[in-house]
């Protein structure tokens, strides 16, 4: 067997391994192993990531070992040094080796799979639009049977992951809708959208994505601007109301899709107290403030947050989970650095699509533009909640990946019209 005949199999076995590891991400399920969550996604990326490896090795292309944009590094290597301002080392440890499999080893599975071999691109959309209308018609199902706002999880743990799950994904399957061809297809992803928009009881996540589809339909022109904006106010006046349609775990009472959004993001509770998210927000900034170079080290956020409260209200009632900040989990446990690292792999290829979505054509250009606008939706809700989770880190990493993709082809077709407006003067 020659070396191109082997690389060539080891092509094919990557390609299989991301796309399961995509279809089967969106969820936090899986099993303890020896203290370790792992999730099925987890050994999918690990495999695939071996199999890339060995490819590598097979056509000694060193060059491409570990070789990741700097923006991605600017995040890596400063929550790798905070191991060192640990006080726990099993759950520094732990996080840090989730950050290196996604950002490190899938990036690089991801950017081999798509950026050198596109063809692999419209594979992995159909993978991602699959799951999303899985996803979607069953978190429809569970808001139309329960009576538990936090039931309404899709295939994650709770209604706020789910949220931002749903704004990273659904601007990108809106911006694709308002440019391809088929009339069959834009009304299936736009039913979707709406369907998605629906299903979303975070406010944080809804007005997220919200904007973001406003957004994208005003690159498409006033019509499509105009259409969102309608079917927003009758989504708010008519169809969300919903009166009485779920039960308040607090009281005997029922509670409409409004009160559900507005209890999300409240400051105080029914009874005029605090509620737990805004007093740990102020004792994560005291934490970032304290340590900002190193933060009390990966991982241990939950352990040392608790150190911080000092007179703040303490929140002693139940809560409804994944309430933090991420940026303040970032700072707070892994530095300042790490922060504005993060903030740098999110927002540069955000911007590099964006930039794109201007010069490139039909579907390529909405997917642009809904990439560019899911990472900043996902960017928004995650002020109010920590998603750097299990079930959303693949898809991060592949619109990071897609945001770089799709920025250089866009450059590239710019300098090919300026060389044809350069020829035709």
């Amino acid at each position: 067997m020659t070396r191109a005949t082997l690389a060539a199999w080891l092509s094919h076995g990557c390609r299989a391994l991301v796309l399961a590891a995509l279809a089967v991400a969106p969820t936090q399920r899986g099993v303890t192993v020896g203290g370790a969550h792992l999730s099925l996604v987890d050994p999918l990326l690990a495999l695939a990531a071996v199999g890339w490896a060995a490819k590598a090795v097979v056509l000694r292309e060193w060059d491409r070992v570990l070789r990741l944009p700097w923006h991605v590094w600017a995040f890596v290597l400063p929550a790798a040094v905070s191991v060192f301002a640990a006080g726990r080392i099993e759950p520094a440890v732990r996080d840090l080796a989730q950050i290196g499999l996604y950002f490190v080893l899938a990036y690089l599975v991801f950017d081999d799979l798509f950026h050198r071999h596109p063809r692999n691109l419209r594979p992995a959309l159909y993978v991602l639009l699959a799951v999303l209308a899985a996803n979607v018609l069953l978190a429809a199902g569970q808001y139309l049977t329960t009576d538990d706002p936090l039931r309404v999880r899709g295939a994650f743990d709770n209604r706020n992951v789910l949220g931002g799950w749903l704004a990273l994904t659904l601007p990108a399957a809106f911006g694709v809708a308002l440019h391809v061809e088929s009339g069959w297809v834009r009304a299936g992803l736009l039913a979707l959208t709406l369907l998605g928009l629906a299903v979303i009881l975070s406010a944080a996540a809804a007005a997220a994505v919200l904007v973001a589809l406003l957004l994208i339909a005003a690159g498409r022109g006033w019509p499509a601007f105009a259409a969102v904006v309608l079917a927003a106010v009758l989504g708010l006046s008519v169809a969300a109301p919903r009166a009485g349609g779920f039960r308040d775990p607090a009281a005997d009472a029922r509670l409409s899709h409004e009160a559900v959004l507005f209890r999300s993001v409240a400051l105080y509770d029914d009874a005029g107290q605090p509620s737990r998210r805004y007093p740990e927000w102020q004792s994560a900034v005291e934490m970032m403030l304290t340590h900002p170079w190193l933060g009390e080290g990966v991982g241990n956020y939950q352990r040392c947050v608790g150190t911080y409260t000092g007179s703040k209200p303490r929140f002693t009632g139940p809560s409804e989970p994944d309430i933090q900040n991420l940026y303040l989990v970032i700072g707070s446990s892994m530095g300042v650095p790490a922060l504005l690292g993060f903030l740098a792999m999110l927002f540069v290829p955000a911007a590099a699509a964006g930039g794109a979505g201007r010069r490139l054509d039909g579907w390529r250009r909405g997917l642009a533009w809904g990439v560019a606008g899911g990472i900043a939706a996902f960017a928004a809700t995650a002020v109010w909640h920590p998603l750097l989770v299990r079930g959303i880190g693949p898809h991060l990493v592949l619109l990071l990946v897609l945001g770089r993709l799709l920025g250089e082809r866009g450059a590239r077709a710019g300098e090919h019209a300026a060389g044809a407006d350069g020829e035709d003067g």
